[in-house]
C-alpha cells in the first residue's frame, strides 16, 4: 500500500526549520487556465532522492504533571483497512507514542508542458513522497500486530521540553515529530480549586522526513492525514497549578507546569 502525503516544502536547519514551499511555474502565452488547447501542463516524477526506513508516529500522548491523558487514533493496517490503535494513556508528566515502521521514498518532480489538448495539472511542490508500511522486526512490543508502543518520557516531568523530537528503535530512526515543549500557546489554570478536562481532535499531523540534498542536509516538512482524539485531565487543588500548553507541530499538546500564584 502506498500513501502520498501533502507536501509542505523544503526546510533546513534541523530542528528549527523554516518551511519553504517550492513550486515550479511555467508561463506560455495564450494558454487558458485549467485546460490547454494546443499545450497542457503535467507533473512528471524524476529521480529518487531518498529511500529510507523510518518509524512513523500515529499517536503521541503527553500528560500534564499531576494529571493524565489518553488518546486513540485510526490508522490504515497493512491490508489497507482502517483500524483503531486502541486507547493509550499517560500520567503525571509522562508521555507515550505509537509507531509503525515505514519505507519513505522521496522523488523529485517538475511541471512540464506537453503538446496537445488536456487538463493542466502542475506539480504542487518540488518533491513527491510515498510511504509503504513494512513488517515490524522482532522482538518489539507490538500494540496491534503492526504498531509499536514507545515510552517517550517517564512520570514526574514538569515540562516536555526535554522530550526528543526523534527516536531510534531496533536500529531504525524515526521521522522528526517535534512534540517537545518550546513556547506557550495557551494555558489551563486550576488554582481556583476545580479540576478541568479538555478534549482535542487532530486530523493532520506535521512530521519531517530527513533527506540528502547535494551540498546540504535537510528535511521534507509535510503533513500526514490521521484521525486522533485526545482527552487531558488537570487536577484541582491541592494538586492544582497552571499548565502552559503548546499545540505542538505533531498536533497534540505538550506541557510546562507552573505553581499557582500566591
Amino acid at each position: 500500500m502506498t500513501v502520498t502525503p501533502t507536501i509542505r516544502g523544503r526546510c533546513f536547519a534541523i530542528p528549527a526549520a523554516i518551511a519553504l514551499g517550492v513550486v515550479l511555474i511555467l508561463v506560455l502565452p495564450f494558454t487558458p487556465a485549467g485546460a490547454g488547447l494546443m499545450f497542457h501542463q503535467t507533473c512528471q516524477t524524476g529521480a529518487t532522492i531518498e529511500s529510507v526506513t523510518l518509524w512513523t508516529p500515529w499517536l503521541v500522548v503527553d500528560s500534564p504533571l499531576g494529571g493524565s491523558a489518553s488518546g486513540v487514533a485510526n490508522v490504515t493496517n497493512p491490508l489497507g483497512n482502517i483500524v483503531s490503535t486502541g486507547l493509550f494513556t499517560a500520567s503525571n508528566g509522562g508521555a507515550v507514542a505509537v509507531f509503525s515502521l515505514n519505507n519513505w521514498t522521496v522523488q523529485s518532480q517538475s511541471s512540464v508542458w506537453v503538446l496537445g489538448p488536456g487538463v493542466n495539472q502542475a506539480c504542487s511542490g518540488e518533491f513527491q513522497v510515498s510511504v509503504d508500511r513494512v513488517p515490524i522486526p522482532r522482538p518489539i512490543s507490538s500494540a496491534s500486530g503492526f504498531l509499536a508502543k514507545v515510552t517517550l518520557l517517564g512520570p514526574g516531568n514538569a515540562s516536555d521540553a526535554a522530550q526528543s523530537p526523534r527516536i531510534t528503535l531496533n536500529g531504525y530512526p524515526s521521522v522528526i515529530f517535534g512534540e517537545n515543549f518550546t513556547n506557550n500557546d495557551y494555558f489551563v489554570d486550576t488554582c481556583q480549586g476545580s479540576g478541568i478536562t479538555t478534549k482535542v481532535m487532530v486530523s493532520l499531523e506535521a512530521v519531517g522526513v530527513p533527506i540528502s540534498i547535494p551540498g546540504t542536509g535537510g528535511v521534507i516538512a509535510l503533513f500526514i492525514p490521521t484521525q486522533a482524539h485526545y482527552v487531558y485531565d488537570y487536577p484541582g487543588e491541592p494538586a492544582g497549578g497552571v499548565w502552559y500548553l503548546e499545540l505542538a507541530p505533531w498536533g497534540s499538546y505538550a506541557f510546562e507546569w507552573g505553581t499557582c500564584p500566591s
